[in-house]
């Protein structure tokens, strides 16, 4: 088709970037006509650019379809960045929504600030009908989308032809039952008593309670066994009976194990805070249970047969959530010889074996027919574990044996729950698994309150790029250990964290665009844009790549526009993701940029950044050979830095870092171009400097990232109080798993009071670190307040649900350490509270007055 041009485009910009223009896919539940749910993708918008085969499946009517081929009622943005087209493309079903669709996209537009957004996404076009947009773009409207209507309508002619069938067929079986009950014999006076069979008020309801008693369990809407049968035998003269249950070796009357059920379609639930079961049975129709009961005479076989093939009441209405029934019956309960053919779900749905076994925080899984993930709750869960999950396929490598982590987050913030999986790749099951989530990213959860079944959710992502990745790297492994359950232990006790603070990829922030928040997302994105780290973004915290290049293309446009100089290799990929033409044409835009907001007073960096910012600007323009503007370098001249060691070597910074007077700056300075090489002078460095310089420049360290590992477990050991205090917080920062033995060594054997500041970095791990703080403390027999005050900052930190269930160890010891750390828990969090915002103390301290000055340094650091 031709494109036209828009005259007003911005040549820097050549179209909207935002969220709101790019190709958007989101899993949604949709409801079949047979009752079922099932998931299905929609797209939201679609960028004729990136995504050039989805313009043909929307323009011809087939995007946006179920399994089935019905068409999905969906707004979608039509975004051709190239022809300047910005259309709001809405279904004729949702046409009485058009004004509301409309404002919603632009609210989402102008919402996300750090994109500029040209006048032809401003003047977006609201279509109704697919027809008005195949004319918009001047293509021939077809009869496709009238033939797909057409089959549709001929489709849900059938379900209703159906339907009537079934509906005429079951009022003739009404009829015949009414004409067998008019020839039925009289069993006692009708107007007096309750007939056995259900042909009084009530119908088959009068008799559930002997399915329900059988089980131990109350019934609702029926009256109770010996009721009936005791009222029944007065009103007709008889001997009252109450009839043997159906299980006499049964006496207790309880509900069976939870594991050992059957396959039966009328499952026994119990709410999250009943005292008993409630139980909605039908009617017995086996003749042994016939037989076995006493009370009123039996019903001729010509009535038995009616009322066991037809008068059995309707099944009970199936939800419309996940589609899944609680695990089953017991075998010896199945009351109503229901066999599994009976039921059209989907099986196995019980928990394995060894789902008994687990400890809290395990996660016991199936394969077949898809995942299921089995967890069990202590405590009845909140509204957030049912309605927020995520599942993460974490890998590690322990000395060449492959290692998956499942991890199933339930829940958010201060109430997320972590239920894991130790899988072995290698292994028949566990691959299966993965390759089950490699062809689709979803699996149903069931959830239990200890033994009680609770109920089954969905969780879906779109990470099967995640999961090929992790089978790619898996292949690749040595050949597997000898010992699985030593390693599953060593897992265990050094688990992977399931989130990262530091992390740049994903959703926005909610937070205003400023040159100082652009500045801490480069920051962050040039610590992960090497291999490495974007393997443990993929590998550990299961980041796709998609996601990856958005956040990507998303933070260097927003540079692009404030003005933040960039390194070279995110030059590269600005260029690759479309920000500019070339390196010149960037930088370009970058000095004007960042010039107009020094100059219109809206720059809100401090002079240091300010100055580092138009000196790496400069050294930009140097390497790709572009002239600065006069006025624009006389800015940069006047931000210039005051020490002068903007324009120095490395070979010179370091003889600076031996001269007391130039110390600080030159390490400043180092620190400014992340210079990681650097780090071990940095650090010995810091021993000859006063306290809160020390706390300044650690807190300059943390922004390399964990490059700077190295020198700073190495500050662990400095003869400074300072510095290996410093160096532990740093390290909780970093929360790098190595670091996690050397701080519990340091917080048993530091003499001085700055240990309660190692506990404050170990509390930085959360969680996962749970398992290692208490096995290192039933190991040392010692220091019991100490690792309760580590458990304590735990518990702030994510993990009071972990540090709980320790106050029931087997072990005394560890037991009251747990206790311990539970009752310092809100005197702790309220301390630390103080020392991270930088609050009055309560009493001088002089380690919680420098780690005030560790943490106000953090939050004047950009990417921090």
């Amino acid at each position: 088709m031709a494109i036209d041009s828009d005259p007003r485009a911005s040549r820097l910009h050549h179209g909207y970037d935002g969220k709101a223009g790019r190709t958007h896919v989101e899993l949604v539940h949709v409801l079949t006509p047979e009752g079922d749910v099932e998931l299905a993708k929609i797209h939201r918008a679609v960028n004729v650019d990136t995504d050039p085969d989805l313009e043909e499946s929307l323009l011809d009517g087939s995007l946006n379809r179920d399994s089935k081929g019905r068409e999905l009622a969906v707004a979608v943005v039509y975004h051709h960045p190239a022809a300047r087209r910005f259309v709001l493309l809405i279904p004729t079903a949702l046409a009485h929504e058009a004004l509301r669709l409309r404002a919603q996209l632009m609210l989402r537009v102008a919402e996300e600030g750090t994109f500029v957004v040209p006048p032809y996404a401003i003047d977006c076009t609201t279509l109704v009908g697919l027809p008005a947009l195949r004319a918009l773009l001047g293509l021939r409207n077809t009869n496709v989308s009238v033939d797909t209507e057409l089959d549709e309508l001929r489709q849900r002619e059938e379900v209703l032809a159906r339907r009537l069938a079934e509906l005429e067929a079951a009022q003739e079986r009404l009829r015949e039952r009414e004409t067998t009950l008019e020839q039925l014999p009289d069993v006692g006076d009708d107007s007096q008593g309750v007939r056995y069979g259900g042909v009084a008020a009530g119908g088959w309801q009068e008799v559930q309670p002997l399915a329900a008693t059988a089980m131990g369990a109350t019934v609702v809407g029926a009256m109770p066994v010996a009721e009936a049968f005791a009222k029944a035998a007065r009103d007709s003269g008889a001997r009252s009976t109450t009839p043997p249950p159906l299980h006499p070796t049964r006496s207790s009357g309880q509900p069976p194990p939870l594991r050992k059920r059957s396959n039966t379609s009328f499952p026994a639930v119990r709410g999250v805070n009943d005292d008993q079961q409630t139980v909605v049975a039908p009617f017995p129709t086996a003749p042994e249970a016939r037989a076995e009961r006493s009370g009123p005479p039996p019903l001729p076989d010509a009535w038995a047969e009616t009322v066991a093939v037809e008068s059995l009441p309707p099944p009970l209405p199936r939800g419309t959530g996940t589609g899944t029934r609680p695990p089953p019956l017991p075998s010896e309960g199945d009351l109503l010889g229901v066999s599994s053919e009976d039921s059209d779900e989907q099986e196995p749905i019980s928990p394995p074996e060894n789902f008994d076994s687990m400890a809290s925080g395990e996660m016991a899984f199936l394969v077949s027919p898809s995942p299921w993930l089995f967890v069990r709750f202590d405590e009845a869960p909140l509204d957030v574990h049912r309605e927020h999950r995520d599942l993460l396929i974490q890998y590690q490598d322990h000395e060449g044996q492959p290692v998956v982590v499942l991890s199933l987050l339930l829940g958010y913030g201060e109430n997320e729950q972590v239920h894991r999986a130790i899988l072995n790749p290698l292994d028949r099951d566990a691959r299966e698994v993965l390759e089950a989530l490699q062809s689709a990213y979803q699996a149903k959860v069931s959830m239990y309150l200890d033994d009680d079944y609770l109920e089954t959710r969905d969780v879906a992502s779109l990470r099967e790029g995640v999961v090929t990745q992790v089978l790619q790297r898996a292949a690749t492994a040595k050949a597997p250990v000898q010992n699985w359950e030593d390693l599953v232990a060593q897992v265990w006790d050094n688990l992977p964290p399931v989130h990262s603070d530091d992390m740049p990829f994903g959703p926005p922030k909610r937070q205003a665009a400023s040159t100082a928040t652009i500045l801490a997302a480069i920051e962050r994105l040039s610590r992960w844009m090497h291999p490495a780290k974007l393997d443990e973004a993929a590998l550990l915290y299961s980041v796709p790549d998609h996601v990856i290049e958005a956040s990507t293309k998303r933070y260097l446009g927003a540079a692009a526009s404030f003005g933040i100089a960039l390194p070279p290799e995110l030059v590269e990929r600005a260029i690759t993701h479309g920000v500019a033409t070339d390196a010149r044409a960037l930088l370009r835009a970058q000095l004007t940029s960042f010039a107009k907001k020094v100059r219109d007073g809206s720059n809100d960096l401090d002079p240091e950044w300010t100055a580092a910012n138009w000196q790496r600007l400069l050294e930009s323009a140097d390497r790709v050979g572009t002239e600065v503007d006069p006025d624009i370098l006389q800015l940069s001249t006047d931000a210039s830095d005051p020490a002068g060691h903007g324009k120095k070597s490395r070979t010179e910074l370091h003889t600076a870092l031996n001269k007391a007077a130039e110390r600080v700056s030159a390490a400043e300075e180092l620190l400014r171009r992340h210079d990681a090489s650097s780090l071990p002078e940095i650090v010995q460095a810091l021993t000859t400097l006063e306290p809160t310089e020390v706390a300044r420049l650690m807190a300059r360290v943390v922004q390399i990232g964990d490059e700077a590992g190295d020198a700073v477990l190495a500050g662990l050991n400095s003869p400074s109080p300072a510095v290996r205090q410093s160096a532990a917080l740093a390290l909780g920062r970093l929360r790098l798993r190595r670091a996690l033995g050397p701080l519990l060594k340091l917080l048993q054997t530091e003499n001085t009071d700055l240990w309660t500041e190692v506990a404050r970095a170990i509390g930085e791990f959360g969680p996962s670190a749970v398992r290692t703080v208490t096995r290192a403390a039933l190991e040392s027999r010692s220091g019991d307040a100490r690792f309760a005050q580590a458990l304590a900052h735990l518990a702030i930190h994510g993990a009071l649900g972990d540090v709980r269930k320790q106050e029931h160890a087997s072990d005394g010891r560890l037991a009251k350490i747990a206790r311990d750390a539970s009752a310092r828990v809100s005197r702790v969090k309220w301390e630390d509270a103080i020392v991270r915002d930088g609050g009055a103390l309560p009493e001088p301290n002089p380690e919680a007055e420098l780690a005030q000055d560790f943490f106000r340094e953090l939050q004047s650091v950009p990417g921090l």
